[in-house]
């Protein structure tokens, strides 16, 4: 097993390496990326998907209906 005090997010691993920032777009800095990664929590950030998700099927049904 991977031990827990090691596991991290595929972007704090990249952040844990030295010399890639060079590896980012022009311009996009790790500080613009903090301000978005950390934006919202790790909670949040599924319900807002699960929220979206679920308002996109209820305009494609509503959609689908209204053409019946």
């Amino acid at each position: 097993r991977y031990p827990y005090e090691q596991m991290m997010t595929p972007y704090d691993k990249l952040q844990s390496l030295s010399g890639t920032a060079h590896y980012l777009n022009s311009g996009t800095t790790f500080e613009q990326l903090d301000e978005i990664a950390y934006a919202i929590s790790d909670n949040e950030a599924p319900q807002r998907l699960n929220q979206a998700r679920d308002d996109l099927f209820r305009s494609i049904n509503k959609s689908l209906k209204s053409d019946a």
